[in-house]
């Protein structure tokens, strides 16, 4: 290396590669795109300075990616636990949606009944009975 300059390279902890350079210069960007075993992972990140006498310095970061994990969910997407966009449902965390009107509410009109469904004529006018 000649004159002052900064060099960046990277090693993933447990892959056996060593370090890869990334770039040169003041600034880089890097996007992490391997899990090893897909479990938590280290990034070590070593930025090594020159001068212009050729004497080096180096620093290096560990950095933790955890694999993404992907929400437990309904087949209509609804998270477990919660309630469905569609009353009463909701997401049991086994998967499955049922009727659950005592968490879920019904839609307006209708009644919640002990089972969990709802009943009754949604936005019905109310019926009279007139008698002479």
């Amino acid at each position: 290396m000649q004159g002052n300059s900064l060099v960046w390279r990277y090693d993933i902890i447990g892959d056996n590669q060593g370090f890869i350079n990334l770039g040169f210069g003041q600034l880089g960007t890097f996007t992490p795109t391997f899990l090893v075993n897909n479990s938590v992972t280290i990034y070590r990140f070593e930025l090594t300075a020159f001068d212009s006498s050729n004497l080096s310095g180096s620093m290096f970061i560990d950095v933790q990616i955890n694999p993404v994990v992907n929400p437990q969910q309904c087949q209509d997407g609804t998270l477990y636990n919660q309630c469905s966009n569609t009353q009463p449902l909701f997401c049991y965390n086994n998967g499955t949606l049922g009727n659950n009107c005592q968490q879920c509410q019904c839609p307006n009109g209708l009644s919640c009944q002990p089972n969990g469904s709802c009943s009754g004529s949604p936005n019905q006018p109310p019926t009279a009975t007139i008698t002479r």
